[in-house]
């Protein structure tokens, strides 16, 4: 007969970067969440530096829309503008909080993928093959490791239709 994994994953990258760590090699056993390589994080720390950054000014931006646009509406409540000029601030403090929304998406896609950098062992079981090596470098989706769970196997035994009777668990 023949024991067949239930499950054996194909690692592939996330994200596209250098190998920078190659930690499991084929033939070690990996515990599910366990570190197998890293890809080169600095250009995804870079971007949420930079992603910080920008809604760090888009909202100083805001504040500042945020006393004009309150002001206008003060002024065409008095009577001293008229009512397109405070519907242009409102609308330009609308866009700025829009504008916000966005950058918080981009940044959120950053920590992720700075996140999967690290490549993490998503069962319990054995190295099958290790494909990558430090220096090399890897885009989203090219193999990584091949992985085989050890905790479940299914046996495939071919017998005779009267062995039925004495077979046991």
């Amino acid at each position: 007969g023949t024991l067949e994994n239930v499950m054996d994953p194909s690692l592939g990258a996330e994200v596209a970067g250098r190998v920078t760590r190659v930690l499991a090699f084929t033939g070690k056993k990996v515990a599910r969440g366990e570190l197998l390589a890293e890809i080169d994080q600095q250009d995804f720390e870079i971007q949420s530096r930079a992603d910080g950054a920008e809604i760090a000014r888009l909202e100083f931006l805001l504040a500042q829309q945020e006393r004009v646009a309150e002001r206008q509406l003060k002024l065409v409540a008095q009577g001293f503008i008229s009512q397109n000029a405070a519907d242009e601030a409102v609308a330009q403090r609308n866009a700025l909080r829009e504008s916000i929304v966005t950058a918080e998406t981009r940044a959120e896609q950053t920590r992720r993928n700075l996140g999967k950098a690290r490549v993490t062992s998503p069962i319990d079981g054995e190295v099958e093959v290790q494909i990558v090596a430090p220096g090399d470098f890897v885009k989203v989706g090219d193999p990584m490791f091949k992985l085989v769970g050890t905790t479940r196997l299914h046996a495939h035994l071919p017998l005779p239709e009267n062995a039925d009777r004495t077979i046991r668990p």
